[in-house]
């Protein structure tokens, strides 16, 4: 499994780095409550898909959100069983909102692109890397502006 690092200074990077040996992961008991494991894709809640690479996209499109909006994503919602989670996702029921005006449009509609995109799981991993470049060269010469 891989984890998303970001690195610290002026020239933050998204990087997804291996820190442990790929295992398979059983599905957690349908009656938990669901915590920290919102980051996972309804089909690994619910056992019908093992955790591959496609689930550190979308745990990534989630860290867009969060970094966007400055919060925990699916805060409401922690306490619900693992079951009514996934369920709730599966049907669209927890739709996330994506704040607009708070940049410029043209970084704005990128980064919400590429964020809805990692979601949907319709993104291999190099274009999503390819995105992530397009942002920070989109966010550098923001700054350069300045």
């Amino acid at each position: 499994m891989d984890t998303v690092m970001i690195t610290a200074g002026r020239d933050k990077t998204v990087k997804l780095v291996n820190i442990s040996k790929p295992v398979t992961m059983s599905p957690p008991d349908p009656n938990s409550s669901i915590g920290s494991m919102v980051y996972l894709p309804y089909s690994v809640l619910d056992g019908t898909k093992p955790y591959d690479a496609d689930c550190n996209i979308y745990a990534l499109g989630l860290m867009m959100w969060e970094i966007w909006h400055n919060g925990h994503v699916y805060k409401v919602h922690r306490n619900l069983t693992v079951r009514v989670f996934s369920a709730g996702i599966r049907q669209g029921n927890f739709p996330l909102e994506f704040e607009t005006g708070k940049m410029d449009p043209t970084l704005e509609a990128y980064w919400e692109k590429t964020m809805r995109t990692s979601l949907s799981g319709d993104i291999a991993i190099k274009d999503c890397k390819d995105r992530m470049r397009r942002i920070k060269d989109l966010l550098n010469r923001k700054e350069s502006a300045v």
